[in-house]
């Protein structure tokens, strides 16, 4: 089963205002980008998500497909959301697809914005978002979990050892 795990950063800032119409029309725009990247060779795949990274939309990513594994993984990642998916391989076909250079470059900025606006929404609304596309069928299972740093003190964390982390996760 083909899947993918990405690291958000938190914009704690910009807060995304979510009603059942917007939510409706992320879920559709995402689940759709998010099926055809993984519906790519990996060499395609990971070339998206590479610029996704560049870009500033995602902290890293660990693509796993029938035909091969792609990650730049890391640790240390602090205010951030990690989210895995999982897509069934019966509907994304079995012969990768693959895209000439200006559909790439599309999709690429198609899923940066995606990306952008998911990365704006609260624990809750990422959550909800996840469960529609899991309804919707777009995607079988998720796994999310948020990494925060604690509000007190930690001496080793002020001397750059050891940061104080809170983890919420929540997975279906």
């Amino acid at each position: 089963m083909p899947s993918l795990s990405f690291c958000l950063p938190i914009h704690p800032t910009e807060v995304l205002s979510l009603d059942e119409d917007t939510c409706s029309d992320l879920v559709n725009r995402f689940g759709r980008n998010l099926r055809q990247l993984l519906s790519l060779y990996v060499v395609q795949s990971s070339s998206v998500l590479e610029g996704a990274r560049k870009g500033g939309h995602i902290r890293w990513h660990i693509l796993t497909t029938q035909a091969g594994q792609s990650s730049n993984a890391r640790d240390g990642c602090l205010k951030t959301y990690d989210v895995s998916v999982a897509i069934d391989q019966s509907v994304l076909g079995v012969v990768p697809h693959v895209l000439d250079d200006s559909e790439l470059s599309k999709l690429g900025r198609a899923l940066g914005d995606d990306f952008d606006d998911i990365r704006k929404l609260s624990w809750v609304q990422l959550v909800g978002v996840l469960q529609w596309l899991q309804e919707a069928k777009m995607i079988e299972g998720f796994r999310v979990q948020e990494n925060q740093t604690k509000a007190e003190v930690n001496t080793l964390g002020l001397l750059g050892l050891c940061p104080s982390l809170t983890f919420r996760s929540y997975s279906v």
